[in-house]
């Protein structure tokens, strides 16, 4: 165990990081889990360099891409396997740097990462993660495809550009390739693991169903939810993914924030259905070495407020790869683009890494009982299927356009409802008939323009949440081309031209009903339509369209005898914590301080403020003083990992832990003035009480083994 103060095995799991390298004293998180990342003759000795110092211990690896040269080049089997590689139009191979190919996930292929993953189980690893399962939408043009489409369609292979229906049909080849990949590569580990009475559990991580829409990649997402084998995710959003330009009043820009929450509300959808344990993934820092810590810790707050705003989860992978935070090097401040010269990067400033610190800390702390939203309208969700990644074609040249267009769709719809200030739910049509799902939603949108019902299953539910009194505003043109894809409502009952024809006509509605300008709405039973044939993403590339929007909502909410609430601020209270961020609203809405006094965690210095006024954009994460339980003396904040705190007679004590090159600050709450203060027996602290929230602010180096901090009290 090493000179580690504590021992994290005997804890739950909260915290998690990823990394590739072994221990070292300056990546000492003291977070409870360390994911090694990779396979490959290296790994029994990271794994062990990390356990023997606590720390419970996981595997990461690729399951699409990685260093798998023997099974490319035959080593593995004697077979060349290099038509396996997704491939584009033009012949090319789809890669990751070099030879490191992405794959088409054939049963060999899956049987052979199964063979690999068992070196961590046998190097003592208590869980593996599958990372990434991805089919690009370009590839689909390599010979494993072709054989594999003859196997799935029993006809020949048709080029996946060729139209819209060879492009939906081979996307959901690619998604039921990697269904079947996952699930046989989880089957296998779990037998091996049974077979060595090693109790592992077996996660997949994975980006949301949004970004590969943007990115254009297929995978199988809520099928996840379903996998017999599968103990759980990691929901593998960060200011890359969340940073996608997203049109809002005709503007395609960053919208860091409102991205990530969506992002985020995609993939609790598998914890909501499954049970099973989540992992929520944000990042200090990304992949682009031309961006600057500025930006970076602007975008960073972004994802960790938005990833604390969905109460259900509270596990968190609080970075990555912690050896690109804590070593790496980028610009101080924002510049204009371009790339930066090394004489003008600098490590991570101090301030950052403690603020990084803290909110790493606080993460461990997030399981609480008491949850309360101080927010717009509960119970509004919009509808999305896995099936938007069946439409992914470019655009053009500009890629950035491209992806912002990608999701213009469900922008639309979303982002209107965000900045009013509703935390809208994503709402996964694939999971619409399980019983109960729909139950705690007054109002859900749905579109088609941009994706397609799974099956006349959701439709039947749908019409069931209806006649209950829920109210579904329907929007869309008709006209789409993958309307006309060979899909089930093609063959459903007498055959219906378009997906909304079968839902009208599955609600008790005429399909002619939909209008041909302005909107129309129907009582049904104790329910109701509101529908309008309009694409959703005109109130996206729209100056007016949010107002058109909400203008929607409230009839919709009229339909159910409710008023539609709206709120300048997101704020939920997570026990003593206050996750909140400052939204446009609507205009009409007072701005009601935060009243404290508060302990700001996205400040490294941990100010106490008194109360918090949020401005548009603003996003902050508070912790009440008042409303921490325990015992009076006690740290309530720090950035480094706490123990053994305890009050003998006038003085309190505690050990503190952090990674080496770094600062901790530290809040401690006192029932008395502190008279003396001691760290390691050294009296020379930088110290700071405050009387009037009766606290005492520490600041000094951290150090992996931990420091022994002793406060003398008063009388």
């Amino acid at each position: 165990m090493g000179d580690r103060p504590y021992d994290p095995r005997q804890s739950r799991e909260r915290t998690a990081m990823q990394t590739g390298v072994p221990y070292a004293p300056d990546l000492d998180l003291g977070v409870d889990v360390v994911m090694a990342y990779g396979l490959g003759p290296s790994l029994p000795d990271r794994i062990s360099s990390w356990s023997e110092q606590g720390y419970i211990c996981h595997c990461m690896t690729g399951i699409a891409w990685g260093e798998y040269q023997d099974y490319l080049y035959g080593r593995w089997d004697g077979r060349n396997h290099e038509d396996e590689a997704q491939m584009d139009a033009r012949g090319q191979r789809i890669s990751h740097g070099g030879d490191v190919y992405y794959m088409c996930p054939t049963d060999s292929f899956a049987d052979f990462i199964a063979e690999r993953a068992r070196a961590a189980i046998d190097a003592g690893a208590q869980a593996i993660h599958l990372e990434e399962p991805e089919y690009w939408a370009r590839a689909g043009y390599s010979e494993a495809f072709r054989r594999a489409w003859a196997d799935f369609y029993g006809d020949s292979w048709l080029p996946p550009d060729s139209s819209p229906d060879a492009r939906f049909r081979a996307s959901k080849l690619m998604y039921e390739l990697y269904c079947r990949a996952v699930a046989r590569v989880l089957a296998n580990l779990r037998r091996y693991a049974e077979d060595q009475q090693a109790d592992v559990r077996l996660y997949v991580a994975t980006h949301s169903v949004l970004n590969y829409t943007q990115w254009g990649i297929v995978s199988p997402e809520s099928a996840l939810a379903h996998f017999e084998d599968c103990d759980g995710y990691v929901a593998q959003v960060w200011t890359g993914t969340a940073r996608v330009p997203a049109f809002y009043r005709g503007r395609a820009e960053e919208r860091t924030f409102e991205s990530a929450f969506l992002e985020y509300g995609a993939l609790v959808n598998l914890t909501r259905v499954s049970g099973q344990r989540t992992w929520l993934l944000a990042d200090p820092v990304e992949d682009d070495p031309n961006r600057s810590w500025q930006d970076y810790r602007k975008h960073w707050h972004d994802t960790v407020i938005a990833q604390l705003l969905w109460p259900e989860v509270w596990r968190y992978e609080v970075m990555p790869w912690p050896e690109r935070v804590l070593r790496g090097a980028y610009r101080e401040e924002d510049q204009p683009q371009g790339p930066a010269p090394a004489r003008d990067r600098i490590e991570i400033p101090p301030g950052y890494a403690t603020e990084i610190l803290v909110v790493a800390n606080a993460l461990t702390d997030m399981q609480q009982e008491r949850t309360e939203w101080q927010s717009g309208q509960q119970g509004c969700g919009i509808l999305i299927s896995d099936s938007m990644m069946f439409q992914r074609e470019p655009r053009g040249a500009d890629q950035t356009l491209d992806e912002a267009h990608a999701l213009a769709f469900l922008h639309g719809l979303a982002l209107p409802l965000l900045q009013a200030g509703v935390p809208v739910h994503l709402v996964q049509m694939e999971f619409a008939h399980l019983p109960q799902y729909l139950d705690q939603y007054e109002v859900l949108f749905l579109t088609y323009e941009g994706q397609k019902p799974p099956s006349a299953a959701c439709h039947e539910a749908l019409r069931d949440w209806v006649h209950q009194g829920g109210v579904l505003v329907y929007l869309g043109e008709d006209g789409d081309p993958y309307e006309r894809v060979l899909e089930w409502w093609q063959s459903e009952g007498p055959g219906y031209a378009s997906p909304r024809e079968h839902l009208f006509d599955t609600l008790g509605i005429h399909p002619d009903a939909h209008p041909g300008s302005g909107s129309g709405t129907h009582r049904i039973r104790s329910g109701g339509l509101v529908h309008q044939r309009t694409n959703p993403s005109s109130f996206a590339l729209s100056p007016g369209g949010p107002e058109l929007l909400l203008r929607l909502t409230r009839q919709a909410y009229r339909r159910r005898n409710l008023r539609f609430e709206t709120a300048s601020q997101i704020v939920l209270v997570r026990g003593p914590y206050v996750i909140a961020a400052g939204m446009e609203g609507t205009g009409n809405e007072a701005r009601p301080p935060l009243t404290g006094p508060f302990v700001d965690l996205l400040d490294a210095e941990l100010p106490v403020i008194d109360s918090v006024k949020l401005l548009p954009g603003e996003r902050r994460l508070l912790l009440s003083i008042d409303e921490v339980g325990g015992p009076t003396d006690r740290v309530i904040c720090s950035g480094s990992r706490i123990y053994g705190q305890r009050r003998e007679g006038h003085r309190f004590s505690f050990v503190s832990a952090g990674p080496s090159g770094t600062m901790a600050t530290t809040r401690v709450r006192l029932s008395g003035r502190p008279e003396a203060i001691e760290i390691d027996a050294d009296r020379n602290v930088e110290a700071r009480w405050q009387s009037s929230s009766r606290t005492l602010c520490l600041r000094y180096p951290n150090v992996p083994g931990g420091r022994e901090v002793t406060i003398r009290l008063g009388g």
